[in-house]
Formats: structure tokens, C-alpha cells, sequence
């Protein structure tokens, strides 16, 4: 059972939620594939949703990337 402890590491969440995505992405592919009609279309639908979460997951790693690198420099300096 999935269970959302506290006190998890945000960019490890990320990483998590990124795997959890691309499952998704690889079954709903799957469904695409064997779908006609309007069934097809809803799982069209589901894919753009999927791309958009995507998007946001890959935005907030490289924002949590570029504040390492940040701290990092200012550490040096």
C-alpha cells in the first residue's frame, strides 16, 4: 500500500512521482494502441494530461537542481 510519509524529501518525491509518470505513460500508450473511437480519443485526452504533469514534475526537478548549484557557488565563494 502507497502511503505519503511526512517529512520526504521533496526532490526525492519528484523523482518518485516521475516514475509513478512514466508507468502511466507506458500503459496508456498500451490502451492507445488497442482503443478505437471514442475510447481512443478519451485516452488521447489522458496523454496531454500526462505531458502536462510531466512538464510540471521536470520544471520543479531543474528548479531544485539550479538552487543546488546556486548554494554550491555560494558556498565557494
Amino acid at each position: 500500500m502507497f502511503a505519503v510519509r511526512e517529512g520526504v524529501d521533496f526532490e526525492d518525491a519528484l523523482v518518485h512521482l516521475s516514475t509513478l509518470l512514466k508507468g502511466a505513460f507506458a500503459t496508456n500508450l498500451k490502451a492507445m494502441e488497442l482503443a478505437t473511437g471514442t475510447c481512443h480519443d478519451l485516452l488521447l485526452g489522458n496523454d496531454h494530461g500526462l505531458d502536462a504533469a510531466k512538464a510540471v514534475v521536470e520544471a520543479l526537478l531543474d528548479g531544485v537542481e539550479m538552487r543546488q548549484v546556486e548554494q554550491a557557488r555560494l558556498r565557494t565563494v
